[in-house]
């Protein structure tokens, strides 16, 4: 959503120039690698790569390159002075004669070196220092890409034409690009390693065109952390591998090109590249520091041949300088990443520049300094948002170019286009299922129509209201109705914003309606366009009340205080009747639920009234402890629920990723069927990321059970050697599911059990496998039951669609 928000032009860009080509052999026409190219000033300079490719900007005016390559003559190219433009360099051999040479067999020397360095990684890596802070100032630009001037005469663009008047070219992909969001952040960032805390305060921050600061602290130091001396550096959800892994010397090709000496430090230079192609990998080079073998520059571009989606390209850069005259320290650091949804639609651009100074080393912090009661890791100023131009000025390591400037003057005014606005509504659609409309939205619209046994087809009107109309306070509601049961359903609820920080929200809700027992309401739920076979009959009637709280107690935990009130009532395909043959119209039950999440780091972008988990490095457990209370508000039964939950992730590096999700619960007293453990089944076509995929709706029960769900990622591991299939990019997943469980005799005494409805002693499990990656956010999944393959109406095996985007 931050790529839709906020969107300008550029009009300051004749200065810069920039410069993208290729060296070439002048008598063999074959590419030139490692080729130092310079401006005829001597600040900035690039080395070509592998193919010959370089690109190389300035916000100066320029009028030469100078070229250099050991067995070359040196030659300098005149360019034009403040424009984009593509060269081919041809350089000429230096021939000369020289005496015998002899050559021997030995150690190849760029290998001894990187041995070298990976030995050292330990002393040279920040994160094994005993503490160290700094403050830091990062840059971040986002821009429109991949459309041709053209484009603007487009009838459906005719209002956007401000913007293509200061479309600028980029010198590292060759793209035409319009800049649509320039963000600024000032934070002090302190880190202690025994025992870990990482604490980071944003003094100050700004972007254009979002009022949400809370986005800020994604472009701050604890969120983009190109750390090469770890295994694996993580570019959007994928690992790829270090040049400076332990494996680096089985995954990479090392040569060293040149010595020479940076800040009164002899260097070695030395470059790397892939050994194979489509695996997570970098090619690029560094500047290795003498004796201590730390990295004083490094520049890694992504292998091109890697299976990403939308991610065409990326490089990162990063410098280091002595600090406390022996320990490198990073401190400038540029990312650069282009995303592409296809090759004929629009895409962005993501820069990053990051400084750092006042730099400490191994400074001694206070006891209490990083207070286990904090609500953040990271913390903003509330004076943050508030800094003029002028006091930005005089905070900024580097300052704007006048490309920059315009960004922020030129911003609200594009806001304002009707264009942009329907643009933006279009976004917000797809992304929350809300259309917006003033003051309340429309929604959601995959649960506009469904189908089941009872309702036939169901029709569902909802809305809730807007932030524009108020940031405190939000209304919801829906009805729906069935053409089969002709009946009207309702819903009605409300949330109050009481808190940002800490994040304090209420909520009360009331519904009347046909709810399915037993399934995931974390997707779709059970009445969405996907859920149209009508097959489902295992529906109750419920009237449902709720009220709450949820609050972050401190860092990294956050809980919430539930009361409910529930009427469930039978249908005529699950009736409610006793051993004794008794029917019962009802169940009441009243409850009481506290709950908690805690995830070391675990960091949130927050809306209003919405936030959405960015997950963290480390397992997330979430506990829920409920207490139904009989004669409480008509309530049946006195009984306890006790749940908890883990899920983490695990990287296997090049092998992949997997995902997994641990449950276990107990309820204690006896309660009806209604009321155990219902365990989630699936009966539509569309994988459930917490379902049984193959099990039904009433089939197993539980008042104590144990279930796992996981998935092992192999990012076109198998995929990626075939050929003809790796142009696709489609990637392989396996899954294992299952469940263990027992049900107490007096659980069973209660009402008569569903026919189907049994205990799951035996363990349920079901396997599965898939290719995911399909148009990049498609999966179709082959799911085979092991178990509990013999009981009537049943599926043995099933294929579903999932439905994710991946880069």
């Amino acid at each position: 959503m931050l790529f839709i928000y906020s969107v300008f032009f550029n009009t300051g860009i004749l200065s810069q120039t920039k410069v993208r080509g290729n060296i070439i052999d002048y008598e063999t026409g074959e590419a030139v690698p490692f080729t130092s190219i310079v401006f005829d000033d001597g600040e900035t300079g690039c080395v070509s790569d592998f193919e010959g490719n370089f690109f190389i900007e300035s916000e100066k005016p320029q009028n030469k390159l100078i070229i250099n390559c050991i067995g070359y003559i040196t030659d300098t190219v005149k360019i034009k002075p403040g424009a984009y433009q593509e060269i081919t360099i041809q350089l000429k051999p230096d021939l000369y004669d020289i005496g015998e040479v002899i050559i021997r067999p030995g150690k190849d020397p760029a290998l001894v070196l990187i041995k070298k360095v990976i030995r050292n990684k330990k002393k040279n890596n920040i994160n094994k220092l005993k503490s160290y802070s700094y403050e830091q100032y990062t840059k971040t630009e986002v821009d429109l890409n991949n459309f041709d001037r053209k484009i603007k005469n487009k009838k459906s663009l005719k209002d956007f034409g401000i913007l293509f008047e200061g479309t600028d070219t980029s010198a590292a992909t060759g793209k035409i690009y319009m800049p649509l969001i320039l963000s600024e952040t000032l934070s002090e960032y302190y880190y202690q390693n025994f025992p870990r805390h990482r604490k980071e305060r944003i003094i100050a921050a700004s972007i254009s065109g979002i009022n949400n600061l809370s986005a800020a602290k994604f472009t701050g130091q604890m969120y983009v952390d190109f750390n090469f001396y770890k295994s694996y550096i993580r570019i959007t959800d994928k690992e790829f591998v270090s040049p400076l892994s332990m494996s680096g010397p089985v995954t990479y090709k090392y040569y060293i090109i040149d010595t020479s000496y940076i800040d009164n430090t002899l260097c070695y230079h030395m470059a790397f590249k892939p050994k194979r192609k489509h695996e997570y990998t970098f090619k690029g080079d560094m500047w290795i520091a003498d004796t201590s073998f730390a990295l004083k520059k490094i520049s890694a571009y992504m292998s091109k041949t890697a299976n990403l989606d939308f991610v065409s390209d990326f490089y990162v850069k990063k410098e280091y300088k002595k600090v406390d005259g022996n320990f490198f320290f990073p401190v400038e650091e540029e990312f650069f990443i282009d995303f592409n949804i296809s090759k004929v639609t629009f895409g962005f651009f993501g820069r990053k520049y990051t400084s750092r100074k006042n730099i400490k080393i191994n400074p001694d912090f206070p006891d209490n300094f990083f207070s286990l009661t904090e609500f953040r890791e990271i913390e903003t100023d509330k004076q943050a948002a508030n800094y003029d131009s002028a006091q930005w000025k005089k905070i900024r390591h580097r300052p704007l170019t006048e490309k920059e400037k315009n960004i922020y003057a030129t911003v609200d005014s594009v806001k304002k286009l009707p264009a942009f606005k329907h643009l933006e509504n279009s976004v917000y659609l797809i992304a929350t299922g809300y259309l917006k409309r003033q003051y309340i939205e429309l929604g959601p619209y995959y649960k506009l129509f469904s189908r089941n046994a009872i309702e036939g087809s169901r029709f569902r009107f909802g809305f809730r209201t807007s932030s524009r109309l108020s940031k405190l306070f939000q209304i919801n509601a829906y009805s729906a109705f069935g053409t089969e049961d002709m009946k009207f359903k309702y819903g009605l609820g409300a949330k109050f914003k009481l808190a940002n920080d800490p994040w304090t929200l209420a909520g009360i809700n009331f519904s009347k309606d046909l709810i399915q027992l037993g399934a995931n309401l974390g997707d779709f739920g059970s009445d969405n366009i996907f859920a149209v076979s009508g097959k489902n009959d295992k529906l109750l009637f419920i009237e449902n009340f709720e009220t709450g709280i949820e609050r972050d107690i401190f860092k990294s935990l956050t809980g919430t205080l539930f009361l409910t009130h529930k009427k469930i009532m039978p249908t005529d395909s699950l009736r409610f009747i006793t051993p004794e043959g008794n029917f019962i119209e009802s169940i009441t039950a009243s409850e009481i639920t506290l709950s908690a999440r805690f995830g070391i780091n675990e960091e949130y972008i927050e809306g209003v009234f919405n936030r959405q988990s960015f997950g963290s490095l480390y397992p997330i457990i979430e506990i829920r402890y409920t207490l139904g209370i009989s004669g409480f508000w008509n309530g049946d039964y006195d009984y306890r629920k006790l749940t908890v939950g883990l899920k983490h992730y695990i990287s296997f590096g090049f092998l992949g990723k997997t995902n997994y999700y641990v449950e276990a619960g107990k309820i204690f007293n006896a309660v009806p069927y209604p009321l155990l453990k219902l365990h989630e089944g699936n009966s539509g076509i569309v994988y459930g990321t917490r379902s049984f995929n193959l099990m039904n709706y009433y089939e197993f029960a539980s008042d104590k059970y144990i279930a796992f769900f996981a998935s092992h990622h192999f990012n076109g591991l198998i995929l990626n050697k075939i050929p003809l299939l790796r142009r696709l990019k489609l990637r392989e997943v396996i899954y294992a599911e299952g469940v263990w469980g027992s049900l107490d005799t007096e659980n069973t005494e209660i009402l008569i059990f569903p026919s189907d409805l049994s205990d799951v002693k035996i363990p349920y499990i079901e396997l599965g496998l898939g290719v995911e990656n399909i148009f990049n956010f498609i999966s179709i999944n082959y799911f085979r039951r092991v178990t509990h393959i013999h009981k009537d109406n049943i599926r043995k095996n099933g294929i579903f669609l999932g439905f994710h985007v991946n880069f």
